[in-house]
């Protein structure tokens, strides 16, 4: 066993297995450790996989290995879901469903590690984002990371001057503040209208610190947060937020995603 393998979080993991899998750490290096693991991690994992290797795991034990690790993670993290209806839209009576404004409020305020978010629409956010910020100015070690849907629409301008208009609106009327989080986007969605190849970014999710996740339709719109209609899940599971957090960041490593 491989005891540092342990400290790693699971999406974490899923990538290192699917890099020895490519052949990429053929030869371990610190350097090459270091997507994978907290600085502060990798040498201990770089002398721990070292004497693994002169002990006889080659790179397809090591891939199994770490997969199984993997694997076993995820079986017991779904006997753990717990998940929870929420809803935007008029109040019932008799409705004990949770609210989806309060709900991603209460996710931005306990986030301490990591925060990923993704949305199609984002209008007005400075109110939705305030908590998020804060919770980003008492706790600098948290990471966040945006995805959002920049679109083109009907408009004929290049994609650095569309670009250029997202960043000023954003930083104006959605994160007026200091640090801004990682922001990426998706260039099919800036194809020219008309084009085969048009596509957006529609998921809309909330995953906090490897453990929290909320899948829901309602965009980071107020409109969409309290007025419209709207319905999603928020739950409890280690396996499905290492697995969105991985397929999100599988998207940026194959260049599906650009950082903006």
């Amino acid at each position: 066993m491989i005891p540092a393998l342990l400290t790693l979080e699971t999406s974490s993991l899923r990538a290192l297995a699917e890099a020895i899998d490519r052949k990429e750490l053929e030869v371990p290096t610190a350097l090459g450790l270091q997507s994978y693991c907290p600085v502060s991690q990798v040498q201990t994992l770089l002398d721990e996989i070292k004497t693994a290797r002169a002990k006889g795991l080659t790179s397809s034990g090591l891939s199994i290995l770490v997969r199984t690790l993997v694997a076993d993670r995820e079986l017991r993290a779904a006997q753990e879901v717990g998940a929870e209806l929420v809803w935007s839209g008029p109040d019932l009576a008799g409705d004990y469903t949770r609210d989806t404004r309060i709900v991603v409020h209460e996710l931005f305020r306990k986030a301490r590690k990591r925060v990923l978010v993704s949305t199609f629409a984002l209008y007005q956010g400075e109110d939705l984002f305030m908590p998020l910020h804060e919770t980003m100015a008492a706790h600098p070690e948290l990471k966040v990371t945006l995805y959002l849907d920049i679109a083109r629409g009907d408009s004929d301008l290049s994609d650095a001057q569309i670009l250029a208009q997202f960043r000023e609106k954003f930083l104006k009327d959605n994160w007026p503040w200091n640090p801004v989080p990682e922001v990426y986007y998706y260039p099919k969605s800036l194809e020219k209208a008309g084009a085969s190849k048009r596509a957006c970014l529609h998921a809309k999710t909330v995953v906090v610190d490897g453990r929290d996740v909320f899948l829901t339709s309602a965009n980071l719109t107020e409109a969409a947060q309290q007025r419209n209609i709207e319905a999603g899940l928020v739950l409890k599971s280690p396996a499905i937020a290492s697995q969105l957090t991985h397929h999100f960041e599988a998207l940026v490593r194959q260049g599906h995603l650009l950082r903006f």
